[in-house]
C-alpha cells in the first residue's frame, strides 16, 4: 500500500466512501463503490437503501449545520467550527446557528468570540433559556461578572426550576462581593 519515493512515503489515494443512512432502521452503511449505490441494501434490516437527493444551494446552510452538529457531538471541534461558520455565513439570521457556533467557540475556549455569537442569538430570540444561560456562562468565564449576572437573571426568569442557573448566579454575585 505504501511506495517509498526517496525519503518520503507515497500513499495511494483511497477510493471515496459513501455513507447512506437507512430510512427504516437508521443504520449507517458505508459503500466504497459508487456503482453499487443503486442496488445497495442495509446491513441491519436488509431493505433497499435510497440515496438522498442532492441539496440545492438554498439548503446548503442546513447541510452545514447538520454536519456541524454531528462533528460537535463526536468531539471534532475544529471541523464542527468550520461547518457552523459556514451555516452562519449562509443564513446569518438564524439564532440557532449562531448559538451552536457560540458553543463551538466556547468549547475551544475562545470566549470573546463565543460571547458575540451568544449575544446575537439572544437578541434574535430573547425568550430562549439556553441562549441566555450560555450568555451568562461565557461572561462568567471571561470574569465579566456584571454581564454574567444579567445573563443568569434572564435565564432564571425563563426557567425557575433550573437549579444550576441559580448556583451560577450566586457564584457571580459572590465574585462581585454582593453577598446579600
Amino acid at each position: 500500500r505504501e511506495l517509498a519515493l526517496g525519503d518520503r512515503l507515497f500513499h495511494p489515494p483511497r477510493p471515496p466512501e459513501y455513507i447512506l443512512f437507512c430510512q427504516f432502521c437508521g443504520k449507517r452503511n458505508r459503500i466504497r463503490d459508487e456503482a453499487k449505490i443503486p442496488r445497495a441494501r442495509c446491513g441491519a434490516c436488509h431493505r433497499k437503501l435510497q440515496p438522498s437527493q442532492p441539496m440545492g444551494a438554498s439548503e446548503g446552510h442546513l447541510r452545514a449545520f447538520r454536519l456541524g452538529m454531528f462533528l460537535f457531538e463526536k468531539g471534532l471541534l475544529d471541523r464542527a467550527l468550520r461547518e457552523m461558520q459556514s451555516a452562519v455565513r449562509l443564513k446569518p439570521s438564524s439564532a440557532t446557528y449562531r448559538y451552536w457556533l457560540g458553543r463551538c467557540l466556547y468549547q475551544r475556549r475562545t470566549y470573546d468570540k463565543a460571547l458575540v455569537e451568544f449575544k446575537v442569538a439572544a437578541s434574535l430570540k430573547p425568550r430562549s433559556f439556553q441562549f441566555q444561560f450560555w450568555l451568562g456562562q461565557t461572561a462568567y468565564m471571561m470574569k465579566d461578572y456584571g454581564a454574567a449576572v444579567g445573563g443568569f437573571l434572564a435565564a432564571a426568569a425563563l426557567r425557575l426550576e433550573h437549579a444550576p442557573t441559580f448556583h451560577r448566579l450566586g457564584s457571580a454575585y459572590y465574585e462581585l462581593h454582593d453577598h446579600a
